[in-house]
């Protein structure tokens, strides 16, 4: 037998007991087994290293299994396998520690000021790794990068995202891995999104679900049979990008009519804002004040709905999914405004399976930290 062909099974069959770990307990020893097809042996073996390692615990037994000897339980010790998480949104930069189990161990947030340029960029998530690494005192096995798009994800660069502070070409991946010799792993905001809710969250065991990001623009991505759908170059579900009027108002982008210039809540905000006193309007306050009565509101959150219905129209057409997940600042818009998206969406195609993210606005930075297991070891257990 070729000795890296060895190594690769061995590493290939112990990442798939502890994706399944991961992903899966509390989980005996013989489903374990039935899972992966392993036998008796290597599995005792790759739980003997978990446990002198820290990895495993007991977690009870399998009351579910008749005869008079149950199986013990097995799962994972929150902590021991760790993963750095960074966002980057067009307002701020937000970083996490987070387990392979989706548990976050600490957070933090900075607000960007008016002087942003890329090199202050790299200076602050550069800092924030270092501070979230000492913070969390454990030991860490990759940095996962989500951001806004355009991206180049072979070149691991930001390119040139509109009203972004006029950063372009921006090298992300190359002075973080540089700095902490850690793989670094670059994704776009929605495609990690939906990495966090398919391992951790409302989409776990569906092979077919989209994610749709709402918020100041508007993204998209899929997981279809299972995979996550990228594109030759990465740019896969730029929904927000697409025509929607082929007279409509000129995009950033340079398109002309894009969704994203009518289905984003900032759009909601500011068509009403002029009737408030706070300077602070924001769209979970344009909500509140829908619920209270006002109809100036409630027209404008109707036409974001009908913008939004569109959207998820265009993504069930196109990719048949068994479930649509809408994420980032809609989530805000409280059960009124999803039933209004569900009864809009219904008049078009015959669908109603829509939720919101159970991560709310915080699925893109979960879904970072997702993305270094998915590489490193999820990948494994498909």
């Amino acid at each position: 037998m070729n000795p890296n062909n060895s190594k690769n099974n061995k590493l290939f069959n112990r990442n798939a007991v502890l994706s399944m770990l991961a992903l899966n307990a509390p989980i005996s020893r013989i489903e374990l087994a039935n899972r992966t097809g392993l036998s008796k042996m290597s599995l005792t073996n790759i739980i003997n290293e978990f446990s002198e390692l820290g990895y495993i615990k007991e977690a009870g037994i399998d009351l579910s299994c008749t005869g008079k000897k149950k199986p013990r339980l097995l799962e994972l010790n929150d902590g021991c396998v760790c993963a750095i998480g960074i966002n980057i949104t067009r307002s701020h930069l937000e970083g996490c520690v987070c387990d392979i189990k989706g548990n976050i161990i600490t957070c933090q947030n900075l607000d960007f000021k008016d002087d942003l340029s890329g090199e202050l960029l790299i200076e602050y998530i550069t800092d924030m790794i270092s501070n979230l690494i000492e913070n969390s005192n454990v030991p860490i096995t990759g940095i996962g990068i989500s951001c806004i798009g355009p991206l180049d994800l072979k070149k691991g660069r930001l390119l040139n995202p509109t009203n972004f502070y006029n950063i372009s070409n921006l090298d992300l991946v190359i002075p973080v891995k540089t700095k902490f010799n850690l793989p670094v792993y670059l994704r776009r905001n929605n495609d990690c999104a939906i990495l966090a809710e398919k391992f951790y969250g409302i989409a776990r065991g569906i092979n077919n679900v989209v994610f749709l990001g709402v918020s100041g623009g508007v993204g998209a991505s899929a997981i279809i049979n299972d995979k996550l759908i990228v594109g030759a170059n990465g740019l896969s579900c730029e929904i927000g990008h697409t025509t929607i009027d082929i007279n409509g108002e000129k995009c950033k982008c340079g398109n002309r009519g894009c969704l994203e210039l009518y289905a984003n809540t900032d759009k909601v905000v500011n068509s009403v804002k002029h009737l408030f006193t706070d300077e602070k309007m924001t769209f979970k306050k344009v909500v509140l004040s829908a619920q209270e009565g006002n109809t100036d509101c409630k027209e404008a959150l109707d036409k974001f709905a009908e913008y939004v219905s569109v959207a998820i129209t265009n993504l069930v057409k196109i990719y048949d999914p068994m479930l649509v997940v809408l994420g980032n600042t809609v989530t805000s818009g409280g059960t009124d405004l999803l039933r209004t998206i569900k009864t809009k969406v219904s008049q078009n195609c015959d669908f109603s399976n829509i939720e919101y993210s159970g991560f709310k606005e915080n699925a893109p930075l979960m879904g970072a930290s997702a993305a270094v297991f998915d590489h490193k070891f999820f990948r494994n257990a498909k």
